[in-house]
This record gives C-alpha cells, structure tokens and sequence, in this order.
C-alpha cells in the first residue's frame, strides 16, 4: 500500500506520512517504485549467487516436512507502527527474526495497535498481520538458516478501503549471507483473498532476507499482508546435473557413434528416452536409468526401438520415429514403416520382447468409423496413454490404457463432441497432455479455440474448458486470443496462452474452486538470472510441483525455466560439461517431479542430452568396505555394516526419506561377483552419522543373525526421492 493509504489508515498514530504534499498520487506511486527498483539493483542485482540450489515452495505442509522448518515469529504480536517517515530505521524483534523496512519501503506495521485499521488490518484471516506502505520488507536471523518461509495475503475482492488498486504483485526475494547473495527468485501467482504460502530452501546459508514489491503496473498502491514466519536449519540437496548422452558415444547394438537428437527428450521417473540419429543411418528411440548410478559397468544406453527391430503387430522393420514419450521405466512414441504408422509402447525393465503395438493404421477408430489413417501427438502417464489419431473426415483425442484389454482406446474426444462452455463440434485438435485419469487438450471450432480437461471416469459430460478465448487473461488485461503449448500432471494444467500484446504461461487447478489459473510468467516478468524480462515462451511442461518453460528474451536469450516461483535451470551462454551452450531442446515430456530432461547444443557444433535434477544430492555411488551393484557383498550375519557414502558435502543428518533405510529378502545370484566385507563394527544400534575431514557419511547398518544363509537388498530412499541399492549375501 502507498504511503497514502497506509497513513490514512494510521492516522491515529500521528505520524507524517513519507509524501510530499504538494505531489500527486501517480507521482508519489511512480517515484517510490523507481526508488525502490533503483534500490534493489544496486544492492543485489550486482553480486554473485552463492547458492547451487534454491527449492522453492507454495504449499506450506510440503515446506515443513521437507525442510524440518518451525514457527520463527509464532503468532505476530500487536505492536502497531515500527517504522514510518519520522523513524524509518525502526525495528522490531519478534521471536527469533527482527522486522525492518528494506530499501525503497516505508511505513512497517506488525499489527494494528494505534492505527485507524485497529484491531486488525485484515479481519478476513486469524491473529495480527504485518502491513506495510511499499511491501519492502528486511527480515534477519540471529545465526544463519537454510529456509524461510512465510504466509501472504493477496486481497482482491476483499480488499480493505485503504488498501489502494488490486494488482496482480510481483515479488522478488533476495537471500543473503553477510553481504553476499546467496540466491533470489521471483514469484507473483499468489492466490487472491486467501492465506498463501512462499517458502525458499537453499544449500548455502543465510542470515538475512528482502522481500521487495517490484511489480511493473502504475497501480502499486494496493495491499498485501504478512503472517507467520518460519525458518529451519537443514540445507537443501543441492541441484545435480548429469550427461545421459554425448554425440560421439557409440550407438548402441550397431556401428558408428551418436550425431545428433533431433527432439526433445522425455523423462520418467526411472528412465530417460530420446531419439539419436548415429554416422552410419542409424535412427532410434534410447533410453538411460536416471540418475546413471554408480554402478559397474555403468547403466548403458539401451535401445528401446531402431532400424533393426521388427514392428509389433505389423511387418517388416521400423523405419522413422518421433514424438518420445516417457512414465516410469516405459518408452512410448509414435513410429513408421513401409505403409505402416502407429503409437507404440516399450517397457525397458520388459522380457526378451517388450514392445507392444497400442494403435496402428489397422486399428478401428474408436467411436467412430473405418481405420485410424495417421498420428499427430502423442502424451503418457503411468499405464495410460493418450494420441491425436485421424480418419477418414474425421479426427479425435483418443485414450487408451496400456494395461487393459485387447481393444483398450477409447474416445476421449472427436469432431462430434460439443464443445464444452462453446458452440457447436470441435473442429480440430493440436496438441494433447494425459495425467493418467485425466486428459487435457487444445481444441478448435468455428471462431473458438480452448484448453479442455476431461475426466476420464467423469460424469455424463466429463469435460470442461480450462481456458478459451472468453476467459480473461490471469494478471493481465483482455480475454485470451490463442494458445499453443500445453503440459498436465493430476490436476494441473499448464499452458503457453496468448492475448493482445501478451502472451504468458499459466497454471491451472482444476480443483481449485475459486481462481483456478494463475500466471507463471509473462512478458512483464525478470528473466530470473537474464535481463530484462520475457519476450515469448513455449514448450510447457508440467508435473505436481512444477511447471517448467523454454522462455526468450532480448539480445538472444533463451533458457528453461522452473517454477512454482521462477528459478533459471540452463539458458544460452551456459557452460556445461566445459562447453558453452548455444541453443536448447526441451518438450512436453521434460519434467518429471523435480527433474528436467533437455537437450543442449553447443559452439562446437557438438550436442548432448543431461538430466537436472533439482534439490538431489550428489550420490556418486557406496564406499569401502561396501561394493555397489550387481556385486554381492558377503558378510556374517548378526554383524554391524558400517555402510558409508558421500553427497557432495554435510547435508545434515535428516537426509532419508521416512521409513529408511529398509532392507528386503532377494534371490541369491549364483553368477553375481561375490566380494567379502572388510570391515565390520561393533554391533549396536543401527545409527548415522558424518564426518566433515572426509566428507563421508555412515550408517551403521545392524544385521540380524537369522539372515544366515540368505540374500538382502539395503534400500537407502534419500529426501530428495532418489533410492540407491546394496546387495548383500549372509554366512
């Protein structure tokens, strides 16, 4: 809120508002917004980020389990006034953290104690609130943490009198050590007239946060407000990036090495699956366990489909593929042959034959009439599937479900189906995401265009618009005019959409029952780790956490970007692997939880596909005295394991994922290598710890005597969701 307004309300508390009174409203909101901006830049925008991971959250449960995070502040106290024009270095210690205005901010409230806002600032939530006049806001800590989260109200509809324009804010959040910049990010998609949640973990530690209003709009006197406060002490894992394949690697099963990845990669949650095209004509769907363990030999490439293999339920070999799709250890993708096309489905972890036809141009079109004649797009969740097919005069989004029966496809919709909140047929379909159960599509009509969610165990009309060209454009102005790209995962719904002289990326919740679509970014949003801001967008993709985005700006700039709040993952001018980056590939199918598959190319004309896995530690495989897979390690039964690993630095000691490490009976291996433990410890209670000389974790793992005679697998599941396998065979 301005000066102005914020005054107004504390007139009570007779202090002078921060504004000349000869000024008028536009200049004062003008003047402190370049102030505040101006302010920003020259204490942050200048530093380097000392940070590699910064995880940031919007769900405040998911927050507080992951981080180990409490209440820093508890519920905010009734101050009232704690800095203003006439002391605007005035502070305020509450709990642990101490309260002050950043640069560029004015008036700082913590409560409504001797204002005309008393007793609260905003009744529509429990307790006290902080309210401010520009939302710039300095919070310390006594000793430095590793996360900071915080509950916002955004008001629209229930904005108070006093509380100014309601906009659409854009914050920036900036993390420091000292004086150094440990990281920033962005957010702007807070839900209007709830209690929302921001929270930011990091692997570096921080003593001090800015939480800066920096929104671009000549309305930046409205209001929002500040809840409780919460910190925690266990770093983040860090953000791992690790190369899945390099042109010059040999092809797999042939002669000749890789020259190039032609698409977009797909990731998994085991598998990454990509097309590769060798020296030698080679052309084929491969596939690589993500992240490579540390194995030996290392996880190979696998390939999943080539010139070489025979077309499930058709004849001769395959001849072309495209369109990769990937869910758990399964590669689907849409391939040809000699007078023959269709959607296929590859389980690499499969017997001797895993692929399996799931439609071709033999297959009936379901609900409707003749055979499919071609395929456009193609999307995967778990066991379903979902595809663009085309007819004879007609066209469809057609579901089918890989573990069903012969004839598994179903209509999901086609050129009879109404058009949901429209008029009319669809027309035509472009694009298609699946979350499994539901399905997601861009459809045409006569003048419309939408995004169109169907239920697939839905009511008589399961599907419903998410977005067309009636539905006002999230944070800006307008209905949209078109859209393009489009990615879901359960309830989410992520596009590319575009209005006039906009174009943004938005994320809907078709569960959410009051303002479903928020923006992610748009062409009024800093390009996070760039300059300037946005100039397009495209090649969504989407998973429960995240949306992730290939974005552009001025002077050639383009990267992936990750969100719920902007975090940059590789853009242009990157080094990776000791080359610079030079252009990117990244599709529909490219995040996967909070991992990121993509391709880059490079300056010297070479390309390579990597997997970023953000928020994982970097596991690189067990230490003496334990051997990793597929080699048996053989050991006494009854005896203390000391089980020892490294993740690239002291990560705390919460670092397994609840209920772990487990260990489970396995067959015995007659042919595996068998390789005695070395070591063993007194038996005791089974326990973790860390050692900061050797950068080495152990885990003392006890063992039970009755294991005599048998095989087990130690499961270590880490926080970050990875899982890392030791094999163990019992005297």
């Amino acid at each position: 809120m301005t000066g102005e307004t914020l005054a107004a309300a504390a007139s009570q508390a007779s202090h002078t508002p921060l504004i000349r009174p000869n000024a008028t409203r536009e200049e004062s909101r003008l003047a402190r917004r370049l102030f505040a901006l101006v302010a920003f830049a020259a204490t942050s925008w200048h530093v380097p980020l000392e940070a590699q991971t910064l995880l940031v959250f919007d769900d405040k449960s998911a927050f507080l389990a992951a981080t180990g995070a409490t209440s820093a502040t508890g519920p905010l106290p009734d101050i009232g006034v704690v800095a203003d024009s006439g002391n605007p270095g005035g502070t305020a210690h509450v709990g642990s953290l101490t309260f002050s205005l950043a640069p560029g901010g004015n008036n700082l409230y913590i409560g409504a104690a001797g204002t005309g806002a008393a007793p609260d600032w905003y009744p529509e939530t429990p307790g006290n609130d902080i309210a401010m006049g520009f939302e710039n806001l300095a919070v310390r800590m006594p000793s430095p943490v590793f996360s900071l989260g915080f509950e916002i109200v955004e008001p629209d509809a229930t904005l108070p009198a006093f509380g100014g324009t309601p906009v659409e804010s854009t914050y920036k959040v900036t993390l420091f050590n000292g004086v150094t910049v440990v990281g920033e990010f962005v957010f702007n998609s807070v839900p209007n007239d709830v209690v929302a949640f921001i929270g930011v973990w990091s692997d570096t530690r921080f003593d001090r946060v800015n939480i800066v209003d920096v929104t671009e709009s000549p309305f930046v006197d409205d209001d929002e407000y500040f809840g409780e406060f919460y910190t925690g002490a266990q770093p983040a894992p860090p953000t791992t990036t690790s190369l899945i394949i390099a042109t010059g690697a040999p092809v797999p099963g042939a002669s000749g090495t890789f020259t190039t990845f032609p698409q977009s990669p797909a990731v998994g949650s085991t598998i990454a699956a990509f097309l590769g095209m060798g020296s030698g004509g080679q052309a084929g769907v491969y596939a690589r366990v993500i992240p490579p363990d540390p194995v030996i030999p290392p996880d190979p490439i696998i390939p999943v489909a080539d010139l070489t293999t025979p077309i499930p339920g058709g004849t001769g070999l395959f001849t072309g593929f495209r369109q990769v799709a990937a869910s758990g250890t399964v590669a689907d993708f849409i391939a040809s042959g000699s007078g023959q096309a269709g959607v296929y489905h590859c389980d690499v972890a499969g017997p001797t034959e895993p692929c399996r036809e799931i439609a071709s141009l033999s297959t009936a079109i379901p609900g409707g009439t003749g055979a499919l004649t071609g395929f456009t797009d193609l999307a995967a969740a778990g066991s379903s599937i979902a595809f663009i097919g085309t007819g004879s005069g007609q066209a469809g989004i057609y579901g089918c479900e890989t573990s069903g029966p012969v004839h598994p496809c179903h209509p999901i919709a086609d050129l009879t189906t109404a058009i949901p909140g429209g008029t009319g047929a669809f027309s035509g379909f472009t694009q298609v995401a699946t979350a499994g159960t539901s399905t997601s599509f861009i459809g045409t009509g006569a003048g419309q265009q939408g995004i169109y969610h169907c239920e697939s165990a839905g009511p008589v009309q399961p599907c419903q618009p998410i977005a067309d060209l009636t539905t006002g454009v999230p944070g800006g102005i307008g209905t949209f005019t078109s859209f393009d790209d489009l990615a879901a995962r359960g309830t989410i719904t992520s596009f590319v959409g575009t209005g006039t002289g906009q174009q943004g990326v938005y994320r809907c919740d078709s569960a959410a029952p009051v303002d479903p679509c928020q923006p992610i970014a748009d062409l009024t949003t800093a390009i996070p780790g760039g300059t300037g801001t946005f100039t397009g967008f495209t090649s969504v993709s989407a998973s429960l956490e995240h949306t992730a985005f290939l974005g552009f700006g001025d002077g050639g700039q383009a990267g992936i970007y990750l969100a719920s709040a902007l975090t940059k993952i590789v853009a242009v001018g990157d080094t990776l692997e000791g080359k610079v980056v030079s252009d990117l590939r990244f599709g529909r199918s490219g995040l996967e939880g909070s991992t990121v598959a993509f391709t880059a190319s490079f300056t010297d004309a070479s390309e390579g596909v990597f997997v970023v896995g953000v928020g994982r530690y970097s596991f690189e495989g067990f230490l003496a005295p334990v051997d990793n897979p597929p080699v048996l390690n053989q050991v006494q039964a009854g005896k203390a394991i000391p089980v020892r690993f490294s993740l690239g630095g002291d990560r705390g000691l919460a670092i397994f994922a609840d209920g772990y490490p487990q260990s489970a009976p396995m067959t015995c291996d007659s042919t595996a290598v068998v390789d005695g433990i070395e070591q063993t410890v007194t038996a005791g209670a089974s326990g973790l710890t860390y050692d900061a000389a050797s950068d080495t974790y152990t885990y003392v793992w006890k063992t039970n005597k009755a294991w005599a005679k048998t095989c087990r697998q130690l499961i270590l599941k880490l926080k970050d969701g990875t899982v890392h396998h030791a094999n163990f065979t019992f005297r």
